[in-house]
């Protein structure tokens, strides 16, 4: 964990707190108090954000090598080898738990392709592969292949490995903050 998310943790804890003292206000009817209350928390929030908002903005992207493994507490994942084939594009992602105690499943992940202009290229589904969502065994690892259509002249910039929305989009500098410039797996 890095101190932002105990900041977040924190802003979360006393939103929450002036929730409920704003409604033991209303509840005996004291709504001057449980308005200042609630105005006070609005603008809280709203300068917290914008500071969430100001540091995404400040940031410049990350680019990530391929080889690079990118953890998420003890589930992992790394993009093996990238090739393009015409139209296709295949990506080779290994998933790895890192845990000593239980399962990891990542319920959310997933591999998009980002294009030049900024367009965002789902994999098409492959039965025959081991998806990345699946459950991982403490101390286990497996390789899976994306494989994703690409429109001829397309260029592709990088790889983005997505991972959850909640509560990423509120912690001051993380991968899924709001308008932070996510990182990228560098493609040949």
């Amino acid at each position: 964990m890095h101190i932002t998310d105990f900041v977040f943790m924190a802003v979360f804890l006393l939103m929450a707190g002036a929730v409920l003292r704003a409604g033991a206000h209303a509840v005996r009817r004291r709504w001057a108090s449980a308005r200042r209350i609630l105005l006070r928390a609005i603008l809280f929030a709203l300068g917290y954000t914008a500071i969430v908002v100001a540091t995404s903005l400040a940031t410049p992207r990350r680019w990530i090598q391929i080889g690079e493994e990118q953890r998420f507490d003890d589930w992992a994942a790394t993009v093996v080898k990238a090739e393009r084939s015409g139209e296709r594009y295949r990506v080779v992602v290994r998933v790895a738990n890192h845990g000593r105690g239980r399962p990891q499943r990542a319920a959310d992940a997933e591999l998009i392709l980002v294009t030049s202009d900024g367009r965002r290229l789902a994999a098409v589904t492959s039965p025959d592969q081991r998806s990345m969502r699946s459950l991982v065994q403490p101390g286990e690892s497996f390789e899976t292949a994306e494989d994703f259509e690409v429109p001829s002249g397309e260029t592709i910039i990088g790889a983005d490995l997505v991972h959850g929305a909640w509560p990423e989009l509120f912690i001051i500098g993380d991968r899924g903050s709001l308008f932070f410039k996510r990182p990228l797996v560098r493609l040949p």
